[in-house]
């Protein structure tokens, strides 16, 4: 059996390749979700960080049965001792969580791993620390999985920002919560665009769009469900760049062909 391993730095950032996700495992493919921390910063700032991780955790364990992964590991669960992963103390841990995805690499010899660029989609500096985690991880592992890094371009851009236009009820909610805790986000969604030219892969999602929305709709505490992160699911097509691809490279599916 074919298997794909994903490596997040929160849960709900399934959300950005939710369809490829739904996709692959639709196809057959056995598909693990690892998150490196339990987001326990996506709270208001009265919350306590711990209850704040045991919601997410099991709005990811929700999502991921949605949308078919076999199995969901949570690397922050390991670091019980230390104040809840953030941007500020996320280095603290990042090299344990680099010799913990190695394993798993090794463990379920994934034919694809998906991660987060150096742009971390949205510039969050522990998306990107969790993307260049995991691809030290995967070349210290000695396999050769294709590591796929996910892609905001153009179309995917244009996607969420074309269902915030239409909903600007949510964008207005959304933008009170960010008030109360501006860690939350920018009061409008940013990404880093990838020029068109630089992706490599584009998966078709669109026969997948409402197994995106349903499990967007598990992070209730996010605002999933009615809330902005359901933006997140509008694009019907997903972008990675392949790593090491040669330049003009163009695929139209993540698993090897």
């Amino acid at each position: 059996m074919s298997a794909l391993l994903a490596v997040l730095a929160h849960p709900d950032d399934e959300t950005t390749f939710g369809g490829t996700l739904a996709r692959c495992a639709a196809e057959g493919v056995d598909v693990t979700i690892v998150c490196a921390t339990g987001g326990g910063g996506g709270g208001g700032p009265d919350e306590n960080p711990a209850a704040i991780i045991a919601t997410r955790q099991v709005e990811l364990e929700a999502a991921a049965r949605v949308l078919g992964a076999a199995r969901v590991v949570h690397l922050e669960r390991t670091w019980g001792a230390l104040p809840c992963l953030r941007r500020g103390n996320y280095h603290l841990v990042a090299r344990d969580h680099e010799r913990a995805v190695e394993r798993l690499v090794r463990d379920l010899r994934p034919d694809v791993v998906l991660t987060f660029g150096n742009d971390g989609v949205t510039g969050h500096e522990t998306h990107v620390a969790v993307g260049a985690l995991t691809r030290r991880a995967v070349a210290a592992s000695g396999l050769t999985p294709r590591l796929l890094e996910v892609a905001y371009g153009p179309a995917q851009v244009a996607g969420v920002m074309a269902w915030i236009d239409a909903h600007p009820d949510c964008l207005a909610e959304y933008q009170e919560a960010q008030l109360r805790n501006p860690s939350i986000g920018p009061p409008v969604p940013e990404f880093v665009v990838v020029p068109e030219e630089a992706i490599t892969t584009v998966v078709d999602v669109t026969a997948f769009l409402d197994v995106k929305r349903r499990a967007a709709a598990c992070h209730l505490s996010q605002g999933g469900g009615g809330g902005i992160l359901d933006a997140f699911s509008a694009p019907t097509a997903e972008a990675f760049v392949l790593a090491g691809a040669a330049p003009g490279t163009r695929e139209d599916h993540v698993m090897p062909r």
